[in-house]
């Protein structure tokens, strides 16, 4: 049996990120871009006020773009927000590999956890909302890595509604769930919450701004031009809560930049890839099934098995498929 370093995984980690960000720093110097490192908040509707470690600075703007991020959501159950409860964050800090771990949520960023700690050797046990893992995927595609998840072990608990967490007195963790209308409990060394982020806009003031958040997303509102209901003012990334993925952050930053400059460019979200990292990983871009079949889009589609495919019988990895999905009229692929 092999052990495996959870320190020297998790520094490689902080390797990689520390790599990436200095990177990133190194392009900002490159290109003359000033950083101010505090907390920033809105002062008026012209100017922000940045607390600094040696004081505060007030920095005024002709054209504003607003990208403070997400943060880990709380579900308001009882004993969400315990202080020893792991959220999505810390699991990417954990020294020691857990025996026991129930991870509260179903969709990405549970389930690649999920798949991360049984693999380390760590007993899992999801327990999902939605009678499904995913439940915004194909049903196709939500089977091949359900059957995945039970074959590996990774015991998967849904359609409940969670009552409770709850410290025992030897440190472990009792969740309260009900399912099919009976009380039932689950036990583990740790709990992890992973139901989701929000957006991070705590203490921005921006009604000062004059800044509106949206009833629709509840992030900050914004146009198909990044604009939010303030004249020069724009926002951008997860705390728009659209899409929550860095490259569509990017790409809606590219174009609130372009109309910065006056040249009228539109987000377009027809077409963003996704990746999500189970075993197997799932990658998708344009329209799944379910969506053609809300929008009453009558559509065909072309499926072929990795089962028959030579590369991945080499590579014995022949669990699941390719698919398109075409409009059925004009077979434009979408």
């Amino acid at each position: 049996s092999s052990e495996f370093s959870m320190g020297k995984i998790i520094d490689r980690k902080n390797n990689v990120v520390n790599t990436l960000i200095s990177g990133l720093n190194c392009s900002m110097q490159k290109y003359d871009i000033e950083v101010l490192k505090g907390r920033g908040k809105a002062r008026d509707n012209k100017s922000l006020e940045v607390d600094l470690k040696d004081g505060k600075a007030i920095v005024e703007f002709d054209d504003l773009i607003l990208a403070p991020g997400s943060k880990v959501a709380f579900p308001p159950f009882e004993g969400a927000d315990l202080a020893d409860n792991l959220t999505s964050d810390d699991l990417l800090e954990l020294r020691e590999i857990p025996k026991s771990l129930i991870i509260l949520g179903g969709r990405v960023i549970a389930m690649e956890f999920a798949f991360i700690y049984k693999k380390l050797g760590t007993d899992v046990t999801v327990i999902q909302r939605s009678n499904s893992i995913f439940p915004n995927l194909d049903d196709d595609v939500i089977d091949v890595v359900r059957k995945s998840a039970i074959e590996k072990g990774i015991n998967l608990i849904e359609g409940t509604n969670i009552k409770s967490i709850k410290n025992t007195i030897d440190k472990e963790k009792i969740v309260e769930f009900e399912q099919d209308g009976e009380i039932k409990f689950a036990f583990a060394e740790k709990v992890a919450v992973a139901t989701g982020r929000e957006p991070n806009l705590e203490g921005l003031e921006l009604e000062k701004l004059n800044v509106e958040i949206s009833d629709k997303t509840g992030g900050i509102k914004v146009d198909e031009y990044m604009k939010t209901t303030a004249e020069h003012i724009y926002a951008i990334g997860d705390a728009t809560n659209i899409y929550n993925l860095a490259h569509v952050a990017s790409k809606q930053g590219l174009v609130a930049v372009e109309n910065i400059l006056g040249n009228n460019t539109k987000m377009k979200y027809f077409a963003i890839p996704e990746a999500v990292f189970t075993d197997p990983e799932i990658g998708l871009v344009g329209m799944k099934e379910k969506m053609c079949k809300k929008e009453n889009i009558e559509y065909i589609i072309g499926k072929f098995p990795y089962m028959a495919n030579g590369k991945a019988l080499v590579e014995n990895e022949t669990e699941g498929f390719v698919k398109v999905i075409a409009r059925k009229d004009n077979r434009e692929i979408i």
